[in-house]
């Protein structure tokens, strides 16, 4: 008889191979959650940058100057049915909202003449804007309309 050198991989190899690279799958996945995160507060900062910019046009399209339709004094939350940028201002409000899930809550939002403060919880921390185009962590309320925690 003569000996035949069988090819290929046997059983138990192949679930060795195929349980590693599920181990390695596994801790990629989990890094990616953070990273994922991270971009979701990302984003929901820039959406804040652009909210200040979107305030001082608020401001401007109305006589005399005033914060105070960037709001809804209802709610308060961000008053999409502004006369001039409530589309703009909307769009915002849901992408915001859409980063935290949809679970909220929308941005916060205060505002009077002069002044006016948003804040918004993101997957960590918070942020917030003012009209002296700080930006913070604090959370807005009727008391505090400015970002100093």
């Amino acid at each position: 008889m003569f000996n035949k050198k069988q090819k290929g991989f046997t059983l138990i190899e192949l679930l060795v191979v195929i349980a590693i690279i599920g181990l390695l799958a596994g801790i990629v996945l989990v890094s990616l959650g953070g990273a994922r995160n991270s971009a979701k507060d990302a984003r929901i900062e820039g959406s804040f940058s652009q909210l200040k910019t979107l305030a001082e046009l608020v401001y401007n399209s109305v006589t005399p100057n005033s914060y105070a339709t960037l709001c809804e004094t209802v709610g308060n939350t961000l008053n999409q049915a502004q006369a001039n940028y409530g589309g703009q201002i909307g769009v915002l409000e849901n992408d915001v909202d859409d980063q935290n899930g949809g679970a909220g809550p929308v941005p916060v939002c205060f505002a009077i003449a002069a002044e006016y403060c948003v804040s918004a919880v993101k997957n960590v921390g918070t942020v917030c804007v003012d009209e002296s185009g700080q930006t913070g962590t604090a959370v807005c309320t009727t008391a505090a309309t400015d970002c100093t925690p």
